[in-house]
């Protein structure tokens, strides 16, 4: 077993909720969607569905976002202007990150933008580990391993120190997920 330290984070009224990102998914068609969906629902992300890149830089302008996720092929504007118009001053979300999308053999135009306002290029055949790693990356998501073993943690509650045995739901650099039997 395992046996951790330290104290307990807990908010008021219980534990500290799980920071949850705000994602932008723009202009897909229902065929590329379907096959980022699953990726992004493993990451617990809040997404929003917009029908177009341009749709969702003019929402991104004026709430923060953490991540745009677009077709390479924006429908009105140039990919350069959509780009341009998200990272001006004054835009609510000019640091969001910004992974585009592209159809194989169509990633030429959207490559030449990485460095200067888009972060990433994918394909929209790369494999979902591929995708899942970078979107986390994008969001500095520490990643997750799937481990599972018995702990015994001992906790400092107002009554004094409790042993409480647990297992492990998920390792990543930043802490380890513990499910306990009660609630702490």
């Amino acid at each position: 077993s395992c046996v951790l330290r330290g104290p307990v984070v807990c908010g008021e009224g219980g534990p500290v909720t799980e920071q949850r990102f705000k994602v932008l998914l723009a202009g897909l068609e229902r065929g590329p969607f379907e096959a980022i969906a699953p990726v992004l629902e493993r990451q617990k992300l809040d997404i929003e569905r917009v029908e177009s890149p341009e749709v969702a830089v003019e929402k991104a302008r004026s709430e923060q976002v953490d991540l745009i996720i677009f077709d390479a092929d924006p429908g009105e504007m140039r990919l350069e202007d959509v780009v341009a118009r998200l990272r001006e001053e004054g835009s609510a979300s000019a640091k969001c990150s910004l992974l585009v999308m592209a159809e194989p053999g169509t990633d030429t135009r959207a490559r030449q933008l990485i460095g200067n306002g888009v972060n990433r290029v994918m394909l929209l055949n790369d494999p979902e580990e591929l995708i899942e790693q970078q979107v986390a990356e994008l969001l500095h998501i520490a990643p997750r391993a799937a481990v599972r073993f018995a702990t015994r943690l001992y906790t400092s509650l107002d009554n004094g120190t409790e042993e409480i045995f647990g297992q492990t739901a998920n390792l990543s650099i930043s802490g380890m997920l513990v499910q306990t039997p009660t609630l702490l």
